[in-house]
């Protein structure tokens, strides 16, 4: 049977250094990590840092200038070296090294040997590396190089994702080798036939489906038939285990378990999309691949943390923009109940950075495309195949033949599931037949033009794959409340969520459109969460570093913008007013007030006033625009059609800050050393207001655990993320906890200059515990 292992403890070497592959190199003063790993975020953060003198085709930009924080401004540009090391009892076994990701132009040597090689820094690899091995200590050796001007948002450093281990037998599974596919489903019935097919070097395989409490429900050789069937959907994932045993000479020599969910999807360009025979809209978002201060080593804690709020907003699906994902996040797809869109490239043969996948993309296209869609067939999460994002062929009069190329290579593996792509520039991409080449087509931000699109596509199945892109930022407000794209003097963007770029919308206007047309099948903001890098509208202003473009801020902390898409996208009552009411000096004058819900009527007190009752708007959010500022209270009541109260929201003005609170999102952590809590730290005046102007540096203890990074959420701000203090921004900042590996209690303290210090104890314990966790919406 198969032996695996996880390769965390590694040492690393910033810089390079020729024979550091050689067994016998003196690493003894490297620093030792543990994988995954980014060698870059924390910083320090500097505007020289990968700074790009261009011009960015996809913004509408006219002229090349310098765009400073494009890719966070952190020093991810450079060689770094990894070591580890590895025992064997003897040698001539079977051995596999598997990599989910090295970032990037990733070069593997054991034992001082070349062993392969993947520049692609998302593409998941293995390598066999039997003929390389000896008896005892072997050692395993990782360059990496990421060229300057290789991205357009931060693409993190260093072996970022996990590395595993494999000894294997004479027979084995392949690399990705087991294709599990549902050719018969009855919804009626409750019956589904899954077709089995596995990769082996030699031997016999049989194949189980079991249920969540292990109980065998069917058995065979290339086809199992299964009766009672849950099926998947984001609202019930239901998962099945299916058991995939190799036989070599009568006894097991390999043994593969993968999640696997049933489950019926059509589209359709007249009625949408369907899911088991229910129409089905997604409500979607776009996410990059860091995870702001933990920066872009591959988290599972903190992507479970992001996914529960997502889910907290109701959203249903996730677009992996733009390239594969660390396989985890489409396993939490599936068990958490998220569509996702599988997405391969940026870019194709036409570069948008000078160092780019345009560099790679005659040599490794082919095997960086069918490697993912070989490693990610089985997920039930995945319902659509990305072939690009905004690429600019679509410009080009061979574009089409190059989407009808790279569709061909994914249908030669998985026709199941349809070929999409996003699209930004409709007339030239539809002039040139791009589209054409689609099975479902994605818009970015055209709202205005579904209709059209449909009418020049009737045949095509639609929907928006990169809706909004709305800017904020958390806490900020600018007067007068105004929509359209606008330039403050403090690079900081209004959390009004009427601002955003020359060539995207507020998310009303989507609403609007998206309603209007029924056949779109959805939508995916961009974003979720602020990521590192691509700091619009102001690119060409330090210290700008991160996007303004999150439904939460780089640190999870929700802005007002979550609760407008809970408002729109979950059943449950939403009622959130804003802004805050601190305008100190404005009195007197006019402060809008709005409020996003979806109960059906809302009235609007202030200090006890009214200015009147308002019905719910398709938007989803309702304004007074003549409100006047003056110290107290607001007040939103939810009523009903009677006039009878069913909810109310208040923010008052906030009087001096006085002290700090600290609250987790969870009170119990696993001792496995990897476990994470998000503190959320807010200065409170005496009676427990968020005081929203305050700046206060925040001081912080940590025993038991460790810290594992803080942030505040400030575009601007460039304090490292891994002190021991930062600064609020509007009043609240982000602490991580990391658990040890030892039961336990984290004690954590904070304390600041003027301020009542607040106190946190967190039990550290064997046993997972997930049913504990709060959130802020």
């Amino acid at each position: 049977m198969r032996q695996s292992a996880v390769l965390k403890e590694w040492t690393f070497h910033l810089g390079n250094i020729d024979g550091f592959e050689l067994p016998d190199f003196n690493d003894s003063a490297w620093t030792q990590v543990q994988i995954p790993h980014d060698w870059a975020i924390n910083g320090p953060f500097d505007p020289e840092n990968d700074k790009q003198v261009t011009r960015i085709l996809q913004d509408g930009e006219t002229h090349e200038t310098a765009h400073y924080g494009r890719t966070g401004g952190l020093p991810h540009v450079g060689i770094g070296l990894y070591r580890t090391s590895f025992d064997l009892a003897e040698s001539g076994r079977s051995i596999r090294l598997e990599f989910d990701g090295v970032m990037s132009h990733g070069k593997v040597y054991v034992n001082g040997k070349f062993a392969g090689e993947r520049p692609y820094g998302y593409s998941s690899f293995a390598l066999d590396i039997g003929d390389l091995t000896q008896a005892g200590k072997n050692i395993v050796a990782v360059r990496v190089e990421n060229p300057p001007t290789s991205s357009r948002w931060y693409p993190g450093a260093g072996i970022y994702r996990e590395v595993r281990l494999h000894k294997l037998e004479e027979a084995h599974f392949k690399y990705n080798g087991i294709e599990l596919k549902t050719v018969s489903l009855d919804l009626e019935q409750r019956s589904a036939t899954l077709q089995v097919n596995a990769e082996c070097s030699a031997g016999d395989v049989e194949f189980e489906v079991l249920d969540p409490s292990g109980t065998l429900l069917a058995s065979g050789k290339d086809t199992l038939k299964l009766t009672q069937c849950r099926f998947w959907s984001p609202e019930e994932p239901s998962l099945y285990l299916v058991r995939a045993k190799l036989f070599h000479r009568g006894i097991l020599a390999d043994q593969l378990e993968i999640p696997y969910g049933f489950r019926q999807i059509a589209f359709d360009s007249e009625r949408g999309m369907t899911l088991n025979s229910k129409p089905y809209y997604m409500k979607g978002v776009c996410l990059h691949h860091d995870a702001g201060p933990l920066g872009a080593a591959f988290s599972l804690p903190s992507l479970k943390h992001r996914f529960l709020l997502l889910k907290q907003i109701g959203c249903n699906a996730v677009r992996s923009t733009h390239n594969p994902p660390d396989p985890k996040w489409l396993d939490l797809c599936d068990s958490m109940g998220f569509l996702a869109i599988d997405e391969a490239f940026d870019c194709w043969q036409i570069a948008k950075c000078a160092n780019d996948y345009s560099t790679l993309y005659a040599e490794w296209h082919e095997r960086d495309l069918c490697d993912m869609i070989r490693r990610d067939r089985n997920h039930p999460s995945v319902i659509m195949w990305s072939i690009g994002n905004e690429i600019n062929e679509q410009r080009d009069k061979d574009g089409a033949s190059v989407a009808r190329h790279l569709a061909e290579l994914v249908r030669n593996i998985d026709k199941s599931r349809p070929v999409t792509a996003g699209l930004d520039v409709p007339d030239m991409a539809l002039e040139n037949r791009l589209p054409q080449e689609l099975d479902i087509v994605g818009w970015n931000y055209k709202p205005h033009r579904y209709e059209e699109f449909h009418k020049r596509l009737p045949d095509k199945p639609q929907y928006g794959s990169e809706t909004a892109s709305t800017v904020s930022s958390r806490g900020e407000y600018f007067l007068p409340a105004e929509s359209g794209v606008k330039d403050h003097e403090n690079c900081q963007c209004s959390s009004y969520d009427l601002e955003h770029c020359p060539w995207s919308q507020t998310p009303d206007t989507e609403f609007h459109y998206q309603d209007q047309c029924p056949w779109i099948m959805g939508e995916f903001v961009w974003t979720g969460f602020d990521y590192l890098g691509e700091p619009s509208p102001y690119n060409h202003h330090w210290p700008s570093h991160s996007s303004y473009f999150g439904i939460f801020d780089l640190c999870a902390l929700p802005k007002d913008r979550a609760w407008l898409y809970a408002a729109r996208w979950t059943s449950r009552k939403i009622l959130h007013i804003l802004p805050h009411w601190n305008w100190e000096g404005r009195e007197g004058t006019v402060v809008p007030v709005h409020v996003y819900t979806n109960y059906g009527q809302i009235e609007l007190l202030v200090n006890g006033k009214s200015y009147g009752v308002k019905k719910l708007s398709p938007s989803n959010r309702i304004v007074w625009d003549n409100v006047i500022y003056e110290p107290g209270s607001i007040v939103a009541v939810a009523k009903d059609d009677a006039g009878n109260l069913l909810e109310s929201v208040s923010r008052k003005t906030a009087a001096q800050a006085s002290k700090i609170s600290l609250s987790a999102d969870r009170n119990i952590l696993t001792a496995d050393g990897e476990d994470l809590a998000f503190v959320t730290v807010s200065v409170l005046d005496v009676s427990g207001e968020i005081q929203p102007h305050s700046s206060h540096d925040i001081r912080f203890t940590v025993s038991g655990g460790t810290l594992a990074a803080l942030g505040n959420g400030d575009p601007r701000s460039i304090e490292t993320f891994d002190q021991k203090h930062i600064s609020q921004f509007h009043g609240q900042s982000m602490l991580i906890i990391r658990s040890r590996r030892t039961a336990g209690t984290i004690k954590v303290r904070a304390e600041a200059d003027g301020l009542s210090p607040a106190e946190l104890e967190l039990s550290v314990t064997e046993r997972p515990y997930l049913d504990s966790i709060k959130f802020p919406l």
